[in-house]
């Protein structure tokens, strides 16, 4: 540990954290998790990156690269040529997207070995998972690792977690392989509470114009009819403002 204090420092001092968890919990607004236990947020990404740790960033991190669209990247490489930097395409093969991944993982010089790649059930598809070491450069220590992904609809999912191969990967690999085994596409809520608030209105809308009829209150502008669904308990029905379908 004392090897590592200085890079323990230097992290601490430039990464702002934000605890996560435990429940569920929204990635990027499109991938949910669900925690037994907290985990801690680096405040802000690398590039379509979202990390996280459990004991600190030298010691262990789960990364979630979510919705890669075609032609993006995994992070930006400082320094590089914005050509040179490897691309998502949605043909890529398993083994081309670990070695996208690789490409950024020895960027500071580490050195990447893919130890083995298989099929994996994910995101409710069928994806795959890859076991890997990195000997980090930075202070000379072995990674074990793994990774899980799957493209759905042309884009990438990627989460990915690394830990010292002595100790803390067999520590801390579990929390992150749970944390994978219930990771699902995100529903998307808000959409759907706008979509029935608009539903509403419109309705409220037709009730103000349109004749009276069997099932509608005479007369009755938005808020008087809205105003009746709730003494009634028919909110988000329809029953006040009639059947529109047969309009």
């Amino acid at each position: 540990m004392t090897k590592w204090l200085p890079l323990v420092l230097l992290l601490s001092a430039c990464a702002a954290m934000t605890k996560v968890g435990p429940g569920e919990t929204v990635v990027r607004d499109s991938l949910s998790v669900r925690l037994d236990q907290g985990w801690n947020k680096l405040a802000v990404g690398t590039g379509k990156a979202e990390v996280w740790t459990t004991e600190g960033l030298p010691l262990d991190t789960l990364r979630f690269y979510v919705d890669v669209k075609d032609g993006e990247s995994l992070q930006e490489a400082r320094g590089a040529n914005q050509k040179q930097v490897p691309q998502f395409r949605a043909a890529l093969e398993p083994r081309e997207v670990v070695e996208m991944f690789e490409v950024f993982s020895v960027a500071d010089g580490s050195r990447f070995r893919l130890v083995k790649l298989s099929p994996a059930s994910f995101l409710g598809t069928e994806g795959f998972r890859f076991d890997y070491s990195l000997a980090r450069k930075v202070d000379e220590v072995e990674l074990k690792g793994f990774g899980y992904g799957a493209i759905r609809d042309g884009r990438l999912t990627l989460v990915v977690f690394a830990a010292p191969k002595t100790h803390y990967f067999g520590k801390l690999a579990p929390r992150a392989e749970a944390v994978v085994a219930s990771a699902r596409p995100a529903k998307q809520q808000s959409t759907q509470r706008t979509g029935i608030a608009a539903l509403g209105y419109y309705r409220a809308q037709r009730a103000d114009q349109s004749p009276p009829r069997e099932g509608r209150m005479a007369g009755a502008g938005p808020l008087a009819a809205r105003r009746c669904c709730e003494d009634r308990g028919l909110q988000n029905t329809g029953r006040c403002f009639g059947d529109l379908s047969a309009q």
